[in-house]
């Protein structure tokens, strides 16, 4: 995938295929799992997106727990009897759009794959060596079957005759989904200057961390005022500010906040 396709793209499994090389992983930030994150942040995103259909609070807990899982660490799994409530809101479902919603949130908190749970309580800290990092391939499966569920839930609960289209359009939100928390993957992060940081008492930090921790992302765009009094002139980060998709894990939130 070129650059143009990538800026371009409504399919979120090409993106994730094109993401998902040993070659990104490793050119990732340095920090345990980093890839993993924001996987687990894209999934929570999906599944926030048809958070109406996420009728039983055992599946928005799923989410929830997602979250700060991407948030903390890859150390902090659900408790066997969540995940056998989990279960039980699937089987509970009635229909099939509640059902994909359901399971869609169930995936979002499964990436187990190389780390099974007598490796994980084996040691008290984590470490590459000891407990190798997730496989590219498998990054890729878990998001995609996440991504798979979420829209098809959407469809599903469209009406007949909107039901496809409806699915294609969501699909085109969650390739945007990805724009918002991997940006540019072809291009160098920004640097932040911090004068932009100290300008007028430190408005540009409190906004982005206002946006992040009480999810105010219709306040992005405010941000973006600030930045350019600040006098902010990295415009990749500026037009991002003004488009229209954005959640937890944001590139340029990130970047202020420094969480990369």
């Amino acid at each position: 995938m070129t650059e143009q396709e990538w800026m371009a793209s409504s399919d979120p499994d090409a993106m994730l295929s094109a993401l998902v090389t040993p070659d990104f992983c490793d050119s990732l930030p340095s920090r345990l799992y980093p890839l993993e994150q924001r996987i687990r942040l894209f999934a929570a995103a999906c599944c926030r997106r048809i958070w109406g259909l996420l009728s039983h609070p055992g599946s928005r807990a799923a989410v929830e727990h997602a979250e700060n899982m991407a948030e903390e660490s890859p150390r902090n799994h659900w408790p066997d009897q969540h995940w056998r409530l989990a279960e039980e809101v699937i089987d509970a479902c009635t229909d099939l759009a509640s059902r994909r919603a359901a399971s869609a949130a169930l995936t979002a908190v499964q990436v187990r794959m190389i780390r099974p749970r007598e490796m994980m309580f084996a040691f008290h800290e984590f470490s590459p060596e000891a407990n190798p990092p997730i496989q590219p391939e498998e990054v890729f499966g878990y998001a995609a079957k996440t991504a798979n569920h979420c829209r098809c839930a959407v469809g599903l609960a469209a009406s007949p005759d909107r039901g496809h289209e409806t699915l294609l359009a969501e699909q085109a939100v969650q390739a945007s989904l990805l724009r918002c928390i991997f940006g540019n993957p072809f291009k160098a992060s920004p640097r932040i200057d911090t004068a932009w940081l100290r300008w007028n008492d430190g408005t540009v930090a409190r906004l982005a961390r206002s946006i992040y921790d009480e999810r105010l992302f219709g306040d992005m765009g405010v941000l973006h005022d600030a930045l350019l009094d600040a006098g902010c002139d990295e415009q990749g980060m500026l037009n991002h500010c003004k488009g229209p998709v954005h959640v937890r894990g944001c590139w340029v939130l990130d970047l202020l906040l420094n969480r990369e």
